[in-house]
């Protein structure tokens, strides 16, 4: 624990140790509020791309180029999603 606060007041000179601290909480609680935002934005992403598979397994369209401009996305979205659909599933 020393070593952290040591390694703070380096980073942070000029600043009282208090006011360090309160920074570092802050910067803390961003992170975690981010990470949140970014777990629901996956979740949406994949429940976006299991809709884009079963439209290519139905043969609602027939290519990822057809879903991509039918969905009104670009062709690298499409590949991706699916890419991480499938890695996600693996």
């Amino acid at each position: 624990m020393p070593q952290r606060h040591a390694d703070l007041e380096s980073r942070l000179p000029g600043m009282t140790t208090a006011r360090s601290w309160e920074l570092m909480v802050e910067v803390k609680r961003f992170q975690r509020a981010r990470a949140m935002r970014m777990s629901k934005k996956l979740v949406r992403g994949e429940a976006r791309w299991r809709g884009w598979k079963r439209m290519l397994d139905e043969g609602i369209y027939a290519t990822m180029a057809e879903l991509a401009r039918g969905e009104g996305v670009s062709r690298a979205a499409v590949t991706v999603g699916l890419k991480r659909l499938r890695d996600y599933r693996d």
